[in-house]
């Protein structure tokens, strides 16, 4: 005789795990009261302490490292492309963190606002002057450019297969101007971090800046070929160092800087 084993409820664990990082997702995306982070990290279904890095090579974490403590800071994201993808700030955007962002390619405005809504965002380039200049789009949006010599060097680099889909001007603008316009966004913040890819017109966006109105603790900035063995002879370090900037920290295409009298 076969016994009938009573039917008993049994969890799917794959499916609960599927549910758990829907609401995780969700959560990421539309950032929901950090009171519900806290609750999932306690029944350790996620755990805070593995931070993963969202920045291209990094940068992120080493930043974080800085500025873990803070949970309300700000930046100022300068050539932010995309969101999440590759982004310096969405792993600070993630803990309650709040900036502006801004970038010339069209299609990250809607991207910002599903993703990143509690940003401002603000749709142009940025150089040392107003007016309108060449925007050289690539079918990878990260290699987009306003430098003309760039733009020819991807074109012909074919381990990059990114391919030139079109030539459009595209309003540059001043940073301070951008800024001035959104202070009442940034008033009684100190700007945390400024992060500056634009693809070879770094140096155009910080002699765009009034450094004496708007100066971030930490810089970090892309310096193509920088080299540790020769800092001096790179027009982007020479004028941080001017404004009072060390060099703490360096990836392949990143340094990063931090501002002298910051007290970390």
């Amino acid at each position: 005789m076969v016994l009938c084993q009573p039917k008993t409820d049994k969890i799917d664990e794959n499916l609960m795990k599927k549910y758990l990082n829907k609401i995780l997702t969700y959560y990421q995306q539309h950032r929901l009261p950090l009171v519900l982070v806290k609750v999932l990290q306690e029944l350790r279904i996620i755990d805070h302490d593995s931070n993963p890095a969202y920045s291209q090579e990094g940068e992120d974490l080493i930043l974080h490292a800085y500025l873990f403590k803070k949970n309300n800071g700000f930046y100022i994201d300068i050539g932010a492309n995309h969101p999440k993808k590759f982004s310096s700030t969405y792993l600070f955007y993630l803990k309650g963190w709040q900036g502006i962002s801004i970038d010339p390619w069209p299609e990250a405005k809607k991207l910002f606002a599903r993703y990143r809504p509690f940003d401002v965002f603000v749709n142009c380039g940025v150089a040392n002057a107003d007016g309108l200049l060449d925007y050289f789009c690539f079918s990878s949006s990260l290699m987009n450019t306003f430098n003309a010599r760039t733009a020819e060097a991807l074109k012909n680099d074919v381990d990059k297969g990114c391919r030139l889909l079109e030539i459009k001007k595209v309003r540059v603008r001043k940073l301070t101007d951008i800024l001035e316009e959104n202070k009442h966004f940034i008033a009684g913040r100190q700007i945390d971090l400024m992060n500056v890819d634009v693809e070879d017109g770094e140096l155009a966006v910080l002699l765009s800046n009034d450094w004496e109105k708007y100066s971030p603790n930490f810089v970090a900035i892309e310096i193509h070929g920088f080299d540790l063995n020769q800092v001096t002879e790179f027009a982007v370090h020479n004028f941080l160092v001017s404004k009072n900037y060390n060099l703490v920290g360096k990836t392949q295409l990143t340094a990063i800087y931090r501002r002298k009298d910051y007290e970390v």
